[in-house]
């Protein structure tokens, strides 16, 4: 079909049909008949099952309702956008949504129970040198080590009534263990050792209250009871130092 122009006259061609308007119009064998939007949108063919926007109307009390006071339904039957889209809820009535936690992280949880244990006392085995030459072990004594906050020390507590040994913190030279090589302990240390021990083993080289003003260092040789116990009293050794 051959369709004119409505913004002007033009000539019709013989044997033409000739449309009033391009537009709203249904060709029907020669009839014209105006096409008319329904009053009113469709209805939903099963009434009993509403569609989401049917849920939601402007009566619909605000618990009902998912998107507010004003239903959806309205806002998109009256040609307008809805400005909130409803949003289904997270929880039910008798949940609790979990809340984030901010607190201290398991890490430093374990960190400082750790430090905790060496202010109470941690089990270890005490190694003792006493010149018995480079060809006897070192003797073992079991025992417990803990750290004094208020005395800013690291206490060796042999048992059995023995004397304890003090080791202040800020008299600490240097403290060894297996990364700085075999050759940093005396020979009767390492032979005094187990299958498996030399990866917990600490030397503490200091320096006494009384000889701290030139006399000749001390140390004390122990295991801790893992090697990670070994790592965490090393720092937790050296920030005292360094507080």
């Amino acid at each position: 079909m051959i369709f004119r122009c409505c913004c002007g006259p033009s000539e019709i061609s013989e044997g033409v049909e000739e449309f009033p308007s391009a537009t709203d119009e249904l060709y029907t064998g020669g009839n014209y008949k105006v096409y008319e939007a329904p009053s009113s949108p469709p209805k939903a063919s099963n009434p009993e099952k509403p569609t989401l926007l049917a849920r939601t109307s402007p009566s619909a009390s605000p618990s009902s309702s998912m998107g507010g006071s004003t239903g959806l339904a309205e806002k998109v039957n009256s040609g307008g956008r809805p400005s909130e889209v409803p949003r289904l809820p997270l929880t039910t009535a008798n949940e609790t949504r979990p809340r984030a936690n901010r607190g201290i992280s398991g890490s430093e949880k374990a960190h400082k129970a750790f430090r905790d244990s060496c202010i109470e006392g941690r089990a270890c085995t005490i190694l003792v040198d006493e010149d018995l030459g480079e060809a006897k072990p070192a003797l073992r004594q079991e025992g417990q080590y803990r750290v004094s906050l208020k005395e800013r020390a690291l206490i060796m507590d042999p048992g059995a009534g023995k004397a304890t040994v003090k080791c202040p913190i800020d008299g600490i030279e240097d403290i060894y263990q297996l990364a700085d090589g075999e050759e940093s302990f005396p020979p009767s240390i390492l032979k005094a050792l187990k299958p498996g021990e030399m990866d917990r083993l600490l030397l503490v080289v200091f320096y006494s209250a009384s000889a701290s003003t030139g006399g000749e260092p001390e140390m004390i040789c122990f295991l801790e009871r893992s090697s990670q116990g070994r790592d965490e009293l090393l720092d937790f050794l050296k920030n005292l130092c360094l507080g």
